[in-house]
């Protein structure tokens, strides 16, 4: 295949799944929707959310694991949906919500660093 087919897709594809993986990893932390969690005494994985048992839960590998999850999804998506949709639109929030999530995942932190 010509590169210059593969390039429109690509930037479409990794520009939606950087929107979508950012957007769902801020949401999935928010409302704790990790698609598993590790017991790190215990070295086990459990599916979804799980209480701490015997130490602490690390729900984090479970978060980034539902956003790239969901971003994967997200870029395919786009690539079916998106086609009409100007490069332009894509490379902005490709590289704008990121930044913002960014932001809002500071100010979602900020409780666990001011007490």
């Amino acid at each position: 295949m010509s590169d210059t087919i593969l390039r429109p897709a690509g930037l479409v594809f990794w520009s939606a799944f950087a929107v979508v993986s950012c957007v769902l990893y801020v949401f999935a932390m928010e409302m704790n929707l990790a698609a598993f969690t590790y017991h790190p005494r215990l070295v086990e994985f459990d599916l979804g959310p799980q209480p701490a048992r015997s130490g602490p839960a690390m729900y984090w590998f479970g978060w980034t694991a539902t956003s790239i999850g969901g971003g994967l999804v997200g870029g395919a998506l786009a690539l079916v949906v998106a086609r009409g949709l100007a490069m332009r639109v894509w490379l902005w929030l490709g590289w704008s919500v990121p930044a913002v999530a960014m932001i809002v995942a500071c100010y979602f932190m900020i409780p666990f660093f001011t007490k």
